[in-house]
């Protein structure tokens, strides 16, 4: 389906018996959906999460002069901009009426974005919201089937939202390279019964739909392991800062655990936390948020 995720299981766009299938004739520059389901004869499974794909034309030139790069909009060739290399340019972001920006880049809720001497090929995109929609689901509600989390409680990192790239998560690479438990664009690994969130790079982000019980002080605790030094992430809580960034220790191995220990204040009622890398080279495997203090 389009954007309006309505999907007629009696009307497959693909069928047959392989692990892999090529879908054709798909327009440019628009946003498709698509869920899976297994069959045994005239028994069905449940859908699958859904899998959003941008069929775009070639987003760059197929050559540039040594000297130039290539900035483009996700709107396609009609944002493209040639500039020469090592300058600085400007983008400004301009909702339509009746909306506002909700994230550009993976680095907020910004008007505008600078590339700075630029030396190769970028792209920049962004995401709206209705000025007066409750449900948008980038920063004030969770992603359609989202799986929603209580506080206090564990969140699992590899039960961020549904609703695929760029709505309830950004990963730099299209296809999950663990290759465990969910089919999209993050790295999910698994060692014996766990699950966990891998390679985690710069600018990536995980978005969580939560219920918060009760107002006050809460411990957010996050379980990573990393070889690296240095390695950073901040939190955002319905679009605005929560806690960040915190930097992660060292913990000698890219499965050797420690906890990082942070403190929080939320509302009660349902929130959308998003945890936003702003060093990669880390890997997670849960949050947990717990209460502090005498409110309790």
């Amino acid at each position: 389906c389009t954007q309006n995720r309505s999907f007629d299981f009696s009307k497959p766009v693909w069928s047959g018996s392989q692990t892999s299938a090529t879908i054709k004739n798909l327009q440019d520059n628009i946003q498709y959906q698509f869920v899976v389901r297994a069959y045994n004869g005239k028994v069905e499974g449940p859908a699958s999460d859904i899998v959003t794909f941008n069929a775009s034309a070639s987003a760059f030139p197929a050559s540039l002069p040594a000297n130039k790069v290539a900035l483009s909009t996700d709107a396609g060739d009609n944002g493209m901009l040639i500039v020469n290399k090592n300058t600085w340019k400007t983008f400004t972001i301009t909702p339509a009426a009746g909306y506002v920006v909700a994230d550009a880049k993976s680095v907020g809720a910004l008007k505008q974005y600078t590339f700075k001497r630029v030396t190769a090929n970028h792209t920049i995109s962004a995401t709206f919201a209705s000025k007066n929609s409750n449900s948008n689901t980038a920063q004030t509600g969770g992603s359609s089937g989202s799986k929603v989390g209580s506080v206090p409680g564990t969140l699992q990192a590899e039960d961020y939202d549904q609703g695929g790239e760029g709505v309830a998560y950004h990963d730099t690479t299209k296809d999950n390279r663990g290759r465990k438990y969910r089919q999209d664009g993050v790295d999910i690994w698994q060692i014996n019964k766990d699950f966990y969130i891998g390679a985690m790079a710069n600018r990536e982000w995980l978005q969580y739909t939560v219920d918060v019980q009760r107002s006050g002080t809460y411990s957010l605790d996050l379980q990573v392991a990393t070889k690296q030094n240095g390695c950073k992430l901040r939190i955002t809580a319905d679009g605005r800062h929560l806690v960040g960034p915190v930097t992660l220790p060292n913990t000698g191995g890219p499965t050797k655990w420690a906890t990082v220990m942070t403190t929080v204040n939320l509302k009660a009622g349902r929130h959308v936390l998003r945890l936003i890398v702003d060093r990669g080279g880390f890997n997670l495997d849960r949050i947990d948020i717990d209460p502090i203090g005498s409110n309790f």
